[in-house]
């Protein structure tokens, strides 16, 4: 772990795996589809688990053709 940071073992869950593509000030629509859409219709709810977002190489700072993932922990309702 680099100087200044500090390590975290994420707990062990289900998670579905969401891309968000563009720009980040429509990151808010990619969180409503997911949890006003497909959690709903797909008969799950949020478990209490860490959520993450992965910025990789595939991420650019105010790039249309930006990319990172959003994990969400789920469980069925």
């Amino acid at each position: 772990v680099p100087a200044g940071m500090m390590a975290h073992t994420v707990p062990k869950a289900d998670y579905a795996v969401f891309e968000h593509h563009g720009l980040l000030d429509k990151m808010h629509q990619t969180y409503e589809y997911i949890f006003g859409v497909w959690l709903p219709e797909n008969n799950y709810v949020m478990a209490e688990a860490d959520s993450l977002e992965i910025y990789d190489q595939r991420f650019k700072v105010n790039e249309p053709d930006s990319v990172f993932e959003i994990w969400v922990p789920i469980k069925k309702a």
